[in-house]
């Protein structure tokens, strides 16, 4: 169970090996052996030892061994410890005694391509500003909802009637309808040329990497930067394209626009911290009337709505889709590898140095 719901399992892991000693394997292969002579509820002396096995109970390293385990890896195991009442534990140890927190690696990595693989037609902009850009597929990839998405759809009908025809008397399934050439039809009822791919339009895009007349969508997300201003929280997403520029971006996602309309951030603005990937973070927001704490790692930003994802420690639970605009209170903290938290109390704004400028992007920017 502790496998299936957290990352503790990794420190079960640690406490079973740790007791594992050679003497103990042997218990446990005796065990085995002996287990499948016995009937269910029998009992087996060992007349070396005089060590008494029960065949529904593996040997432990002590007595209590697996609930002083699982006592540890849970929420509150000082309370759960007490009511084990183990001798081996006084008031004093007790008092030491607290909640596993998972220590993580932040991923501070600057490396990679500036923009993805994929490189899109530029086809403009739309009504709100958002980037327009389309991609050729070969029309044994269509469905009903890709078809509906082709350019020029409706100034060229005879193209799109011929394959939803084709798709109509196959079912939908583009395999089995275009395994046979089909032709756009002339004029004149004759066929044309052959079709084998069609252009469709791809969601519009708030920004990204021009390439040549293309455009791919950006790299890795290295990172953002919280700003506060107001009692205000925005943020500056960093990505590899930005190791190899000079300055660091100062544009804040604004939701559901393009970058262009994105907030400026100018001197009116207080950095508070960078946020890398596995990093610690607490927030609080308003839920309802209440307010509501969470304290977990940062996973991820989505630049089309300003928002964050965060997990617990222990990867038990995860919180999507945080907007940080109108946060109470938003902190970063450090971890040590052993757990132990403090809060981030200043910090500068770091750009990157030129030893990372060779060794950044791959692709052109």
């Amino acid at each position: 169970k502790i496998r299936e719901e957290s990352d503790k399992h990794h420190a079960l892991d640690a406490a079973v090996v740790a007791v594992t000693s050679r003497a103990m394997i042997q218990k446990i292969a005796n065990f085995l052996s002996w287990k499948q002579f016995r009937k269910a509820g029998d009992m087996y002396v060992d007349e070396e030892t005089g060590e008494v096995f029960y065949a529904k109970k593996i040997p432990q390293p002590w007595e209590g061994f697996s609930q002083e385990l699982m006592a540890r890896l849970s929420e509150n195991p000082r309370e759960n410890i007490r009511k084990l009442n183990l001798p081996s534990y006084s008031n004093e140890d007790l008092s030491f005694v607290r909640p596993i927190f998972v220590s993580r690696m932040p991923r501070r990595k600057v490396t990679g391509p500036a923009h993805e693989e994929t490189v899109r037609r530029f086809e403009g902009y739309d009504e709100k500003g958002m980037i327009k850009t389309s991609k050729k597929i070969s029309i044994t990839e269509l469905n009903y909802d890709k078809l509906e998405q082709m350019v020029g759809k409706e100034s060229d009908p005879a193209v799109y009637n011929t394959l939803k025809q084709r798709l109509d008397e196959f079912d939908g399934n583009a395999k089995k309808a275009f395994a046979s050439p089909v032709y756009k039809p002339k004029k004149d009822g004759s066929n044309g040329s052959q079709i084998k791919g069609i252009r469709i339009w791809e969601k519009p895009a708030s920004g990204g990497v021009r390439i040549n007349n293309g455009i791919a969508d950006n790299g890795r997300m290295i990172r953002i930067d919280i700003f506060e201003k107001d009692k205000k929280y925005y943020i500056v997403p960093v990505y590899t394209k930005d190791v190899v520029k000079d300055g660091l971006p100062d544009k804040a996602i604004v939701p559901k626009k393009p970058e262009s309309l994105w907030i400026q951030i100018d001197d009116s603005f207080s950095f508070k911290f960078s946020v890398y990937p596995n990093e610690l973070i607490e927030i609080t927001r308003k839920k309802g009337k209440e307010e509501e704490t969470l304290f977990g790692y940062y996973i991820g930003c989505n630049r089309n709505d300003g928002s964050i994802e965060i997990e617990e420690h222990d990867s038990s639970k995860s919180y999507g889709s945080i907007g940080v605009r109108n946060l109470k209170t938003f902190k970063k903290y450090n971890v040590d590898i052993l757990g132990n938290k403090n809060p981030i109390k200043g910090e500068k704004r770091i750009g990157f140095s030129q030893r990372n400028h060779n060794r950044t992007c791959n692709t052109e920017n």
